[in-house]
């Protein structure tokens, strides 16, 4: 074998091993980015619903001392019931 088909059968294989690794680097890229996109999407999606889930516990916490302050509350049949349990005391 000669030394000039001895140097390019090497640059040959470089640059066939080149290609591949060229070619497998930009699939695994590709891979990366729609993963990476698929994350963003989920992690905005689960953002907003604790975000809604949250703000919905919010009013509701909210909402309830509100019905406590109703006119009429306490109810003067609770206002009787406790003024006798502290007489009988």
């Amino acid at each position: 074998m000669a030394e000039g088909e001895d140097v390019g059968w090497w640059r040959s294989w470089l640059q066939q091993s080149y290609q591949a690794v060229k070619e497998k680097s930009s699939e695994a890229l590709e891979f990366m980015k729609r993963d990476l996109t698929e994350f963003t999407q989920v992690v905005q999606h689960d953002t907003a619903c604790t975000i809604a889930a949250t703000a919905n516990v919010v009013k509701e916490k909210l909402a309830g001392p509100r019905n406590c302050l109703k006119p009429g509350f306490p109810s003067s049949a609770w206002r009787r019931r406790r003024g006798r349990s502290q007489s009988s005391l």
